[in-house]
């Protein structure tokens, strides 16, 4: 029988262990625990003042902003002619960055964007804007009423409500006391057999005095609706109350708490005392014995199991937030890096932004990419940040950092002191600098750093803007390909994915990309076949002038070669200075890449196989694809205009082919 107990004992302190450990469940949001949208919106389609798409790249600036911030809330203010748009995005403080962002994205999706004043609320985030100050708290706001339908109703529904009134009431007066955002209480011994676990939270923008009124209202709205549920939210716009009989936050955080004992304490019993088996029932408390050991130790091994499971699920989870952390940077650091962005610190510009030259307080150079308003809805995922920051070759420029911050996107990198190819290749005094030996050189480790991110990293990397404008050149004219502000990652068992916010540069897209949204490997081979024709021949693919039988850069290179005259688009200052086959071989390979058929392009292993091989290729390239140029600084920022501008490609195929 003391095995037994022995073994019970194990099974609870393996139980305790658990929701220490890792005490909340998985993140999983299916539907919007709240949704509220009054009023007409605060702009117009055609207003000069605020357009729809500045009202969304607000809202996303502020939702990504959060999940960066210690305390996971961010809040913005956006001037509109006469009024100011106010919003904020909160996640639970328990959140991680990943979970936080993905809670908001779905906010994002589900948010009004036709209202006055508009929230939506998950179970771990809330994402909120109004034309009126979010810090003045209104009494009367909206509000609903949760319930977890998943949790069995109080065996006391009476006494129940008394602990968790109890509990509650303390917990709002204690934050009411300390003026905090944010409070959490514990009761054990309830009347419902375990512990109770309660969460308040507020927005930031409300003082003390009105977040404690805004707890107040929900503690009333939540005593009025109880119902005896085990589990029960009150959602309100300002703030939020919620009980629960499981630990749906991690009590081991160092958050301010109220604990508390519950009515069931002072009535628990003497447990029944052991009675010594009588001699006729031996052989039955034999087997009970056996069955007993049997059960409790394969529950304590399946229960061991678990715990380190759920354990180890948490270490990882606090690994990733560490790491995001580390190569955060905060924005004043980077406006004082900058000199706040100088105009004569200015290294580049593109159609998804500006890149300054920077100094952080050690004295290291950086290179600080600030995006645009119009590219934030393609901008590469935090997870995806963090797993770029860690790619060590050399032929990728290094990623340093990020910062997410008061609508601010911006990515740090390492800085090299020649700044772009495009700042040779383009200009015609000092193209004279890139010979044909270095354009070679080039061409070879742009594969090379494309390889990496296809094939040999750990994970499948899509830069999805390769260009002359993102190949940075060290001081020896070696090549890092830069940028990885649109980089997504590719699954290990899909050829390709499909994404609805298209994002890159317009002459350099691939037409599946452009026109179906389908990224790939073979997207990016198609970019690197377009930057390869502009090395050999020096011309800009998106201000190609064209001629009087090809409008686009690939199809003039492509038909000098389908009739034997490759040679004639080489780049005119090189003079005889160049080798022939090695130049004849590199416009057969960007031909062979910006083919129009993604299934006929060359992978990036074929592509260096053939630049380290003979000169001599036999596969022979068809007519390349091509999308409508408009100019180098282009992307694509809303379903309508690369619907106009589709409808552009169409026309202009349509011309080429009579």
């Amino acid at each position: 029988m003391a095995l037994v107990l022995f073994h019970l004992q194990l099974i609870a302190i393996i139980s305790v262990l658990i929701t220490t450990a890792f005490p909340y469940p998985a993140y999983s949001e299916a539907n919007a625990t709240l949704t509220y949208c009054s009023g007409d919106p605060p702009y117009k389609p055609t207003s000069p003042i605020l357009s729809p798409t500045q009202f969304t790249d607000f809202l996303y600036g502020v939702a990504t902003a959060a999940p960066t911030t210690a305390d996971r809330s961010s809040g913005s203010q956006l001037p509109a002619g006469d009024q100011i748009i106010y919003a904020v995005a909160q996640c639970r403080f328990d959140a991680s960055p990943s979970d936080c962002s993905a809670c908001l994205n779905s906010s994002l999706d589900s948010i009004g964007s036709s209202c006055a004043a508009s929230a939506v609320r998950y179970d771990l985030c809330l994402l909120r804007y109004d034309v009126h100050d979010l810090s003045l708290f209104d009494e009367n706001e909206y509000s609903a009423t949760v319930f977890n339908a998943t949790r069995a109703a109080a065996a006391k529904p009476a006494e129940f409500e008394r602990d968790v009134s109890a509990l509650l009431s303390a917990v709002v007066n204690d934050s009411a006391a300390a003026g905090s955002r944010l409070w959490t209480g514990v009761m054990t011994n309830s009347s419902a057999g375990r512990s109770v676990y309660e969460m308040a939270q507020c927005i930031p923008e409300l003082s003390g005095a009105d977040c404690a009124r805004c707890l107040r209202g929900a503690l009333g709205r939540l005593t009025a609706d109880y119902n005896g549920s085990a589990g029960m939210q009150v959602l309100r716009l300002s703030c939020a109350v919620r009980y629960d009989t499981y630990p749906f936050f991690d009590p081991s955080l160092p958050l301010p708490r109220t604990l508390l004992n519950g009515s069931a304490a002072n009535s628990l019993s003497a447990p029944p005392p052991i009675v010594a088996p009588s001699g006729n029932n031996k052989h039955a408390t034999k087997v009970v014995l056996i069955i007993a050991v049997t059960v409790g130790a394969g529950g304590a091994i399946v229960l061991f199991a678990i715990c380190i499971y759920l354990f180890m699920g948490k270490v990882a989870r606090d690994a990733q937030y560490k790491q995001i952390r580390s190569i955060s940077f905060d924005l004043k650091t980077l406006c004082t890096a900058t000199n706040n962005f100088a105009i004569q610190n200015k290294l580049g510009s593109g159609g998804a932004g500006m890149v300054y030259k920077g100094m952080l307080p050690d004295g290291q150079e950086i290179a600080v990419k600030r995006f645009s308003g119009a590219s934030h809805q393609g901008i590469t995922e935090l997870g995806v940040i963090v797993l770029i920051a860690k790619l060590d070759h050399p032929n990728l420029a290094k990623l340093i950092g990020f910062c997410y911050e008061k609508m601010e996107m911006l990515l740090v990198c390492e800085y090299l002191p020649n700044k772009s190819l495009d700042n040779y290749l383009f200009d015609p005094k000092r193209r004279a600098q890139l010979d044909w030996q270095t354009r070679y050189m080039i061409i070879r480790g742009v594969c090379q750093g494309l390889l990496y991110l296809h094939e040999d990293s750990q994970l499948t990397i899509i830069h999805r803007d390769l260009k002359a404008s993102n190949i940075l050149l060290n001081k020896d004219m070696n090549p890092k390909i830069a940028d990885f502000g649109l980089a997504k990652l590719l699954g290990s068992d899909r050829t390709h994915e499909i994404t609805r916010k298209n994002a890159g540069t317009l002459g350099y897209m691939a037409p599946e990309y452009y026109n179906k949204g389908q990224f790939s490997k073979q997207s990016d081979v198609y970019s690197y076949g377009i930057l390869v024709l502009e090395i050999v021949t020096g011309e800009r693919n998106s201000e190609f002038e064209g001629s009087s039988d090809a409008l686009y850069l690939s199809t003039y290179v492509w038909k000098h070669w389908r009739n034997g005259k490759g040679l004639d688009v080489v780049d005119k200052s090189l003079g005889n200075l160049y080798e022939q086959d090695e130049a004849l071989k590199c416009i057969q390979i960007g031909l062979l890449c910006a083919q129009h058929d993604r299934a006929k392009r060359p992978s990036t292993s074929q592509v260096s196989s053939m630049l380290d091989g003979p000169n001599e290729i036999s596969e022979q390239p068809c007519e390349p694809g091509y999308v409508p140029v408009v100019d180098n600084t282009t992307v694509i920022s809303s379903p309508e205009q690369a619907q106009a501008l589709f409808n552009t490609y169409r026309a202009v195929q349509e011309r080429e082919t009579v």
